[in-house]
């Protein structure tokens, strides 16, 4: 049977494809942060090319287009739209700052308390709420068995994220989304412009005025724009199970066994379209969501978490890293979900926005 995958925003695989692109990045950081990155499993099948964190990332990326906008064209005014977007993200990194500076900073720090808390750096940090601004240090804290003293490197990805919400939200309201054409073509000229400055040095420079790098900021933009194009192509493109069964075979070839330039047209092509295949099967995943979203709450987490393992277990193997990580994580994830995420959700549907819970996505 060549069954047609169709858009269904009530039966879809976005919360556990969410929840393994966070497990991901878990796997990747702890070989990341021993060392020991060359042995994590994807690396090692695609030459040090890609990671499962790297793809953890971009299937973000691509759900985030697809969902954001669909919330947009279902807001009914721009403040209605920032205040979903802001209860997303906001609370629950507020909180998980908070818990870096007076839980995860006093924990592991190698100065007293006194000097900890006296150092304006322990509370500066908490400027990383802004996201356009970046402080990944605390003082003293991740100093002595640790190879990089970053407190949580996860959270350079949100000052994208919520770039992409404002452009698309500008692009949007001056009606240049209304068709799906020049979202195609600025797909296409990112994806020449990614080709082009790939081997130049202005790929990876990072300018700290703004956290961001134009390397990442085109890479991310084109995950971005691949899920836009699906939202608004969502009752055109057909999606089969022979068509997504073919396109994930050719995936991994060109991904494993061809040059940079293939990997690129591969992930930028093809993998939005398995992504979007495996989104929309039906079955019982489609469902997995009903106990909770932890997806954000293990991405904001985990990097100091398994930071503060580390420092006290400077000899564990990324294996167990993984294991203890993962169980550890519990009830980080299950607080941020249930004692912010969720009530924040319920917030974003009161009125003067309730016209929007009918047709919006529970982004």
């Amino acid at each position: 049977m060549n069954h047609t995958y169709t858009f269904d925003k009530y039966h879809n695989n976005f919360d556990i494809i969410r929840l393994l692109a966070a497990l991901g990045v878990v796997i990747s950081h702890s070989y990341d942060l021993l060392g020991q990155d060359m042995h994590e499993p994807l690396r090692r099948l695609t030459a040090g090319h890609y990671s499962l964190s790297y793809y953890g990332v971009r299937i973000f990326f691509i759900i985030s287009g697809f969902l954001i906008f669909k919330s947009a064209s279902n807001s009914n005014s721009t403040s209605g739209y920032f205040r979903k977007r802001s209860l997303r993200i906001f609370p629950a990194l507020i909180v998980a700052l908070l818990v870096c500076i007076f839980f995860f900073g006093p924990l592991t720090t190698q100065l007293s308390l006194h000097k900890y808390f006296s150092n304006s750096n322990t509370f500066t940090y908490f400027l990383n709420v802004l996201l356009y601004h970046s402080q990944q240090q605390l003082p003293g804290v991740y100093r002595v068995h640790n190879l990089y003293p970053v407190v949580n490197g996860s959270l350079w990805t949100l000052t994208y994220e919520f770039s992409f919400y404002i452009l698309l939200y500008v692009a949007y309201t001056l009606k240049l989304l209304k068709t799906s054409v020049i979202t195609i073509l600025a797909f296409i000229a990112l994806i020449i412009t990614d080709v082009f400055i790939q081997d130049l040095s202005i790929s990876t420079l990072y300018y700290p005025s703004i956290n961001m790098s134009p390397g990442a900021f085109i890479d991310f933009s084109i995950f971005f724009l691949s899920g836009v194009i699906f939202a608004q192509l969502s009752d055109h493109i057909k999606i089969t199970f022979i068509s997504g069964t073919l396109a994930f075979f050719l995936f991994l070839s060109l991904t494993l066994y061809s040059n940079s330039f293939f990997n690129k047209i591969a992930n930028y092509l093809i993998l939005p379209y398995i992504l979007f295949f495996i989104s929309f099967i039906k079955g019982r995943l489609n469902h997995a969501g009903k106990h909770g979203d932890f997806s954000y709450g293990i991405y904001i987490y985990s990097y100091p978490l398994q930071q503060t393992l580390i420092h006290f277990f400077p000899k564990i193997s990324p294996f167990f890293l993984i294991i203890v990580s993962l169980f550890a994580l519990i009830p980080f994830a299950y607080f941020s979900w249930f004692k912010i995420e969720k009530p924040m959700l319920l917030l974003k549907f009161r009125k003067p926005v309730a016209a929007d819970i009918i047709t919006s996505l529970p982004v």
